[in-house]
């Protein structure tokens, strides 16, 4: 199903919505997670400004 329509997505950030990698990767979707400290950052930001998500 996701793997006919994305082959594979670049992740920058790991830790905000856990479990969503996993998903991915399991409906056939390659993961590449890249990890990077400005996603960290910026997620950091927007769930200080949006604290109900």
């Amino acid at each position: 199903m996701w793997s006919e329509h994305f082959a594979a997505i670049f992740w920058g950030e790991p830790q905000t919505f856990l479990g969503t990698q996993e998903f991915m990767a399991a409906h056939g979707v390659e993961v590449i997670d890249l990890n990077l400290e400005q996603c960290q950052q910026l997620m950091r930001d927007f769930l200080a400004q949006h604290p109900p998500l």
